[in-house]
């Protein structure tokens, strides 16, 4: 096993497997596949790292940080394919591409494409037998609500459980309210 980047050592991961603080490991990844973890608002599976440069590849990681950083934080597993169905952990199916270059990418997307940026995002690369898992850890935010460009208008997203909603007009609001 090999843990590379600074990474929290109490994620979403740790608290749905029920574990105690410790740097994350492949072991975690395969016991969430094998305890079936499903995805909650704290907690998101992706089969695979955002490839290329295309903006629809950007909205999306990008819907999915903010969604993060506006509903209290949370981790983003990279590698890791769920049941449609159930969204829990189905397999690890590995994460590739994943260098100094994508990370830079990916954290520029976060702080060019999110307004107001979001920083301090955590990666850590988890690898075993020539497989890596990637895991994203965005702190809780004192800036919310994070706004990200949808269809030429601002849309600020959150997690909803497993799933990712947008907010409504009052919950920007209330979010702007509350972060002052």
């Amino acid at each position: 096993m090999l843990c590379q980047n600074r990474a929290t050592n109490f994620t979403a991961l740790h608290r749905a497997l029920g574990l105690e603080p410790t740097p994350p490991s492949y072991t975690m990844i395969q016991q969430a596949v094998s305890d079936e973890v499903r995805e909650r608002s704290d907690l998101d599976w992706k089969r695979e790292l955002p490839h290329g440069n295309s903006e629809e590849t950007r909205d999306e990681f990008t819907k999915d940080v903010a969604a993060m950083a506006n509903s209290g934080g949370g981790t983003i597993v990279f590698g890791v394919e769920e049941d449609r169905s159930t969204s829990a952990a189905r397999t690890i199916v590995g994460a590739s591409s994943w260098d100094d270059s994508r990370q830079r990418t990916l954290r520029t997307w976060a702080f060019n494409s999110i307004h107001p940026p979001v920083h301090g995002l955590e990666f850590a690369l988890i690898q075993e037998d020539g497989v890596e898992v990637i895991l994203l850890n965005a702190q809780a935010s004192a800036d919310t609500p994070h706004l990200i460009i949808m269809n030429g208008s601002f849309r600020a997203p959150r997690r909803e459980g497993a799933g990712t909603v947008y907010m409504s007009e009052r919950e920007i609001e209330s979010h702007y309210r509350t972060s002052v």
